[in-house]
């Protein structure tokens, strides 16, 4: 019995991938989430009602998922923080979508846990 639970525990599974957003002229290396992070994600990003606010989801994703990309061994540094929210929201969508597509990817989400969440 302890052999399976063992398995899941040592599994790398927090998965990354850099992404090239020309627009801006930098490499991003976004991670997928642990259950944690994305269970606070959704509650900071969910209205009175417990329905998710979609002007808080999108830059809520892009700050919990992108970091500097580094070489490996070092510490890797997320680049926004939840100040940045404003300032995400205010950039064009093309560059936000290629982070998303792959924030979704990663992470399992999307259109269909998108419209889950709202219905909860």
């Amino acid at each position: 019995m302890g052999e399976i639970r063992d398995k899941i525990a040592a599994a790398k599974d927090i998965e990354s991938e850099v992404v090239k957003i020309d627009e801006w002229d930098v490499e991003i290396e976004v991670r997928a989430m642990n259950v944690d992070d994305y269970s606070k994600l959704l509650s900071d990003a969910s209205n009175d009602e417990g329905k998710v606010d979609t002007e808080k989801y999108t830059p809520a994703m892009v700050i919990a998922c992108c970091y500097e990309v580094v070489d490996e061994g070092e510490d890797a540094v997320k680049i926004f923080t939840s100040n940045d929210m404003a300032m995400i929201r205010g950039k064009s969508s093309k560059p936000i979508q290629k982070l998303m597509k792959v924030i979704n990817k990663l992470n399992g989400t999307g259109k269909d846990e998108e419209t889950a969440i709202g219905k909860n």
